[in-house]
């Protein structure tokens, strides 16, 4: 299979011209705000969507303290809580930076482009309502530019996150930064969830 550019292109939801995706991966952090449900409904489909995806063999997948359901794809993890994620992922900044001056790319996804290696495979993190705002932030801090291929989305309000979704009572979310238009969130709840497993 040929690398893909974006294999962390995901729909968010719809707006009056049709989908809307975005590029995680591109745009290194994402904060959901709004109603915990409904955040918590587009976060699982996100993960699902991410999960099953045509391209899902080249990325890896990391959920925080939700989605047990989803473990079973490949390159899918579930961890309970952020605290041993974090290191792992200052871990993976520093290597990743090393790596991309000794091979003289800008980014992961440049590399990607011209050396076919799942060295330079992306990794995005979701994170669900019950990662604490501290630990949230800590997460978002490791994604602070696109260079290295980290995504993480969570939760909430948080400090520093790159971009922010906020989704409305109605049912609505407000623009996406880079989108300019109203987005109705693409959403999961958790009993769909639950039924993947008996599938």
């Amino acid at each position: 299979v040929a690398e893909a550019p974006c294999p962390a292109l995901v729909t968010v939801g719809r707006s009056d011209t049709g989908p809307c995706l975005v590029n995680l991966e591109a745009m290194g952090s994402l904060a959901v705000l709004g109603e915990p449900t409904a955040c918590d409904d587009l976060l699982r489909a996100l993960a699902l969507e991410l999960a099953t995806s045509f391209w899902a063999d080249q990325f890896d997948l990391v959920l925080v303290g939700f989605g047990q359901e989803l473990s079973r794809f490949e390159r899918v993890r579930v961890v309970p809580d952020a605290a041993v994620l974090v290191s792992e992922l200052e871990h993976r900044g520093r290597d990743g930076r090393a790596l991309l001056h000794t091979a003289g790319y800008q980014s992961f996804s440049e590399a990607r482009m011209v050396a076919e290696s799942d060295t330079w495979d992306a990794l995005v993190v979701l994170c669900g309502p019950s990662v604490g705002p501290s630990e949230a932030r800590e997460l978002v801090d490791q994604a602070g530019d696109a260079e290295t291929g980290l995504a993480v989305v969570v939760c909430g309000d948080t400090d520093g996150s790159r971009h922010t979704l906020t989704l409305g009572g109605t049912g609505t979310s407000s623009p996406l930064d880079l989108l300019g238009t109203v987005v109705w969130p693409q959403r999961v709840e958790s009993s769909e969830l639950k039924g993947l497993g008996g599938l």
